[in-house]
């Protein structure tokens, strides 16, 4: 048998049991141990063809990612204290949705994970925000937080070059140069929202506990640019230069669980120039395009959510999602 990065012996799989509560519609799928493949996928909460056909998997979990979860004729309880070594649990949930991610060691052939399977269509609604979420933290593709990400700062821009720091030259007789950013072509929007962590850890220990008790913290999340930028523009998209995420939140957690609260804030990223203009010649263009994110005006939801165990990292940390294109 190939040697696996799991912790135990068996064959390591992370699965994923998603739920949209606002249409009740179900995925449930198994992967490789490094997210690479998909082995098996259902629009149910049963696991039960290709690798697993032998051994099925059910997620028995209610809206909240609460209940168990049937590994062939053993069941794995989602509350209380896991100490299984070889099959650990955490999840996520929030007002419209919950995901459950847990990784299991499976007595199978490693012949048995040669095909790859097909996504299938679960439902019109496309992927379930969290999903991104899990899929990011559990490849630890998360920015740390701590004490540079506190109340109230706006990532910083950089400088502006040498040919822009002066707002004003001369020209001869055509007088003023000024410069500033424009929106380049159509602006190439796209979305891409950003996941932070507004609390502290909060284990229960031996018995039920509710983050509301905990340090919850309002950020401000500002804008940021890939470039050197003049200032801040909308570019006519429906954006803001900065908005706060509150803290208007509660979590529960059963006995030896840890949670946390997150926060989803929506952005969009779009092209933008810097150019220098003159009252005679016109604009022209100074350096290449770059990217612009702000937060939009219209944030869907509360989109605050519960996230538990091995998904709590620290308060401040982030998550960006990859651009999906679309404006706000």
């Amino acid at each position: 048998m190939p040697t696996d990065p799991s912790p135990v012996n068996g064959f390591g799989f992370n699965l994923i049991h998603q739920r949209n509560k606002l249409s009740s519609r179900i995925s449930t799928a198994a992967w490789t141990w490094d997210w690479s493949r998909m082995l098996a996928q259902s629009c149910s909460g049963l696991l039960s063809s290709g690798v697993l056909e032998h051994l099925p998997i059910h997620f028995d979990v209610d809206k909240n990612g609460n209940g168990s979860v049937l590994v062939g004729s053993t069941p794995y309880p989602l509350q209380g204290l896991n100490k299984s070594d070889h099959f650990q649990c955490s999840g996520m949930y929030g007002e419209d949705e919950s995901v459950t991610k847990c990784s299991v060691q499976l007595p199978l052939r490693p012949t048995l994970l040669t095909s790859e399977l097909t996504p299938a269509d679960c439902g019109s609604e496309g992927p379930l925000g969290l999903a991104s979420l899990v899929y990011g933290l559990s490849a630890s593709h998360f920015t740390g937080g701590g004490p540079t990400s506190k109340r109230d700062q706006v990532a910083p821009m950089n400088s502006a070059p040498a040919i822009l720091a002066s707002k004003q030259r001369r020209q001869g007789a055509c007088g003023t140069w000024s410069s500033n950013t424009v929106k380049f072509e159509d602006g190439h929007p796209h979305q891409q929202p950003v996941h932070k962590q507004l609390s502290e850890n909060l284990d229960c220990g031996d018995g039920t506990c509710s983050a509301e008790y905990l340090h919850v913290e309002s950020f401000t999340i500002g804008f940021t640019a890939t470039g050197s930028a003049q200032g801040w523009i909308d570019a006519g998209f429906a954006v803001e230069k900065s908005v706060e995420t509150g803290t208007s939140q509660s979590c529960d957690a059963k006995e030896g669980k840890r949670v946390c609260v997150w926060k989803k804030v929506h952005r969009t990223a779009y092209a933008v120039q810097n150019m220098r203009l003159n009252q005679c010649t016109g604009a022209e263009p100074v350096g290449g395009s770059f990217t612009m994110v702000s937060p939009n005006k219209n944030q869907p939801g509360t989109n605050f959510y519960c996230v538990g165990d091995e998904f709590c990292r620290e308060i401040g940390a982030q998550y960006e999602e990859e651009a999906v294109l679309g404006a706000p």
